[in-house]
């Protein structure tokens, strides 16, 4: 993956909400390859270093889990503002890009009881490996669970895990 100024924004996939954070689909201007990159505001704040850390750490060590977004890498930074001075202290998470949908977006109803049950047993995976690494997601719900185009399941957004010491 390339610098992240040879990142350009494709389009915002979630605007900056209640975890002060962005989520953008970005394109190497080299490769054409898609990535996204989630930004994390005001992480020169003790509750948002949190969140960052914890997302960061639990991701590396979920990397080898099929079910789960795989980290790309991450990168501490300052965030200029258009038009003005001010900086603001930012951690950026780079993240593969899954092409598919929510579960949330699909017509469950639609599905085959084969294609829902392999979608169970792939978030179940998901689980169960964070788990035995010590992590607990804390947020699983159809809004974070994407299913990409061959209907695999991927889990996103560890934003608010939990990781046991």
């Amino acid at each position: 993956m390339s610098a992240y100024d040879e990142l350009k924004k494709v389009r915002v996939l979630s605007e900056r909400g209640e975890i002060n954070s962005k989520v953008e689909l970005v394109r190497d201007e080299k490769t054409g390859n898609l990535y996204v990159r989630k930004t994390i505001f005001g992480i020169d704040q003790p509750l948002y270093q949190g969140i960052f850390s914890r997302e960061v750490q639990a991701l590396y060590s979920l990397n080898a889990c099929d079910n789960i977004v795989k980290i790309l890498g991450h990168k501490n930074m300052f965030y200029v503002y258009k038009n003005s001075n001010p900086r603001e202290k930012v951690g950026c998470i780079f993240l593969e890009y899954i092409s598919g949908e929510t579960l949330a977006e699909i017509n469950i109803s639609k599905l085959s009881s084969k294609q829902k049950f392999k979608i169970i047993k792939q978030l179940l995976l998901a689980i169960e490996t964070a788990h035995f690494n010590g992590i607990i997601h804390r947020d699983i719900n159809p809004n974070n669970i994407m299913i990409d185009d061959n209907g695999d399941v991927k889990v996103i957004d560890f934003g608010i895990c939990k990781i046991k010491q």
